[in-house]
């Protein structure tokens, strides 16, 4: 690099970390952004941890992680033994990539189209927000600007360099996608975006360094679990959750998989071995959700295409989507830097677009191979669905684009070229329109503050807390929720008398469904209030809103509460629902014992011994209830099964007893 270029580069590296730096110190004691907050942060930092003690293969079974972001986490916790350190490490390497787009820019137009794209890197507030995560996202941004700097002097290096740099190219975006998978259908799209330009020998040396990228990985997944595999192993999930009758483009739960990387890490095999009647391992739990998701895209094409089209519109538009946190809320709702940061898909996209149009047409097939990341990039994420933190890799050719569109604007104003303007100009003001037309998707403001509420009760904040339900309750989009889920967090940390007011506040504000009243009677109980207890749950009519182990949940309440014919009203719903339940059957059954109402109970307790004969609760129940009944050969062939399962059964041993 010319000694010229070395000044610039460290100042804008410098401002770009001081910008970042702050923000750092601004955000880093935020409660829902420290390390133990839940959701994919505490997943990484339990990881990195483990590693750092010495658990470096992270085994049994694939990386339910995508793997580079751990390592690197791990890494920066062994120099610095601080998840502030780290973020620092993180927002250092962010203001190094600003630099590599000023070198990418000047590439690709000259200097002061550098300094625009530099300058619009800097003032994009959502890219030092994610920088500042314990995140994959975090590293996200640097590597996609390492990956397309080692592209550009790859494609724009027709000498002897050029394999050199092809091979660190491919090297570089095998990293990126050891962090973001999405990489991976990029760079196969480049492999052949180089075979369609007759670049045989490029491609060949870029699937190299791809390969010796993704190596360790592969021989990591080898040896600990025996299965060949590069990438995390929920990729099969996400590609279901993009692709089936129920997608929206957006992400949305998948029943029985809870929303979080426990779920990922475990349900997703449970799910998948039901369905297939069998264990099943980490590559073949992903390979179900996968197969889904194809066998639907192949049975619906239209479907398909058309949900492919609006993700890949989606990936250019300037709504934030939020996963899983809402950038919009840190800029709104702290006092931080970034709200002064104003920069975003709202300007880079139709910029960037004008900009990459204008390089396309001024420069040789060269730019065309560096240009074709761009679709490939926001067809990846097409493939899958859309939040923001997957379409942060295309902001980074967006700000070398926007440059580009800046200094063209520039150039035409001091030559007086209006004619050259014309086009450019009308082309950014459709794409403007069309990037922030008017969208109904939320951006996860009022559902971040509600989770920032319930992390306050976590944290034992309970007047912070209680100011937050305040602010959000008056714009809550169900009058009421706002108390219930917060008083349902109460309940989740043990403070019954702390939930009562809330839950009570939910259903005074007109939110009475099965959920809110049988919270509010769960801690009443637990509040020492059964009286209320028992008039709340008196107030819940049984319907299809909740799932069978809800009402059975329920009748264990009525039950407790002495309260036998509610509790009976609640059993019975819940077989009803799930009238193949053992479990369920088996409490519906003991309840009607407890209630003496033998001939009832006889019947469902049969039922459930047949569901599961094994069962001794109602192999010793249902001996009780064919004892009372005279069925005395009946009764003893059940108590001598029952106890050959648990010798020490209470209730068998009475009804043992009774019978000699």
């Amino acid at each position: 690099m010319a000694h010229t270029a070395k000044r610039p580069l460290l100042v804008i590296i410098a401002v770009a970390l001081a910008i970042k730096v702050i923000v750092v110190a601004q955000l880093a004691d935020h409660p829902m952004l420290s390390e133990d907050s839940g959701l994919d942060t505490s997943a990484y930092a339990e990881l990195a941890r483990r590693i750092v003690a010495g658990d470096l293969w992270l085994g049994p079974g694939l990386y339910y992680l995508s793997p580079l972001y751990m390592y690197v986490l791990a890494a920066g916790l062994a120099v610095t033994d601080s998840f502030t350190g780290v973020r620092v490490i993180q927002v250092l390497l962010g203001a190094i990539s600003v630099g590599g787009l000023w070198v990418i820019t000047n590439a690709w137009a000259n200097t002061r189209a550098a300094w625009w794209a530099a300058g619009l890197a800097m003032a994009t507030g959502v890219i030092t927000f994610y920088e500042v995560l314990i995140l994959q996202a975090s590293i996200d941004t640097a590597l996609t600007t390492g990956a397309l700097l080692a592209l550009t002097w790859a494609v724009r290096s027709d000498g002897g360099d050029s394999s050199r740099w092809f091979t660190l190219a491919g090297a570089a975006f095998g990293l990126a996608a050891l962090n973001r998978p999405n990489m991976m259908a990029v760079a196969a799209g480049l492999i052949l975006v180089l075979l369609i330009a007759r670049r045989a020998r490029q491609a060949g040396v870029f699937l190299a360094g791809l390969l010796i990228a993704l190596a360790p990985v592969a021989i990591r997944n080898g040896i600990v679990a025996d299965e060949w595999f590069t990438v995390a192993s929920h990729g099969g999930l996400n590609l279901y959750i993009g692709n089936s009758p129920t997608a929206t483009g957006f992400y949305q739960p998948v029943p029985g998989i809870r929303p979080s990387i426990a779920g990922q890490a475990h349900d997703v095999r449970e799910v998948a071995g039901r369905a297939l009647g069998r264990a099943v391992t980490d590559d073949e739990a992903s390979a179900y959700f996968r197969n889904l998701a194809l066998t639907w895209m192949r049975e619906h094409p239209g479907d398909a295409i058309a949900l492919f089209a609006k993700k890949f519109a989606y990936a250019f538009h300037a709504k934030y989507v939020a996963l899983p946190y809402s950038f919009p809320f840190y800029v709104h709702e702290t006092k931080s830097l970034l709200r002064w940061l104003p920069s975003g898909p709202w300007l880079l996209m139709p910029l960037g677009l004008v900009g990459l149009g204008l390089l396309a047409r001024r420069s040789d097939r060269r730019a065309l191979i560096w240009l074709s990341f761009v679709p490939l990039y926001a067809g990846a994420v097409a493939l899958f669905f859309v939040a923001d933190r997957y379409r942060l890799p295309l902001l980074v050719p967006m700000c070398v684009g926007a440059g580009i569109a800046l200094d063209a604007c520039a150039s035409a104003i001091r030559q007086r070229a209006w004619t050259a303007m014309v086009v450019p100009s009308l082309a950014g003001a459709v794409l403007f329109a069309l990037v922030n037309a008017p969208s109904a998707l939320n951006e996860g403001r009022w559902e971040e503050g509600l989770k920032l509420a319930q992390r306050l009760v976590i944290l034992g904040r309970d007047d912070d807390a209680a100011q937050w339900v305040a602010r959000l309750a008056p714009d809550a989009p169900t009058p009421g929720v706002a108390y219930h889920l917060v008083g349902q967090q109460y309940l989740v940390v043990n403070k019954p008398a702390a939930a009562v007011p809330y839950l009570s506040s939910a259903v005074a504000a007109g939110y009475r469904t099965p959920r809110v009243l049988g919270d509010l009677a769960k801690a009443q109980d637990r509040a020492g209030d059964r009286e209320g207890a028992t008039r709340t749950l008196g107030m819940i009519t049984p319907d299809a809103s909740e799932p069978s182990g809800y009402w059975l949940e329920l009748g264990r309440l009525g039950a407790t509460l002495k309260a036998l014919d509610l509790a009976e009203r609640m059993f019975r719903h819940g077989v009803s629902l799930a009238p193949d339940d053992a479990d369920a059957r088996l409490q519906f059954g003991v309840n009607l014992v407890v209630q003496s109402k033998l001939e009832d109970a006889t019947i469902e307790l049969r039922t459930a011994v047949r569901l599961d004969p094994r069962q001794p609760d109602a192999l010793a129940y249902l001996a009780f209830c064919e004892l009372s009944a005279g069925n005395l050969e009946e009764a003893v062939r059940l108590v001598e099964t029952a106890l050959a399962i648990a010798p020490g059964h209470p209730v068998a041993r009475s009804v043992q007893a009774a019978i000699r």
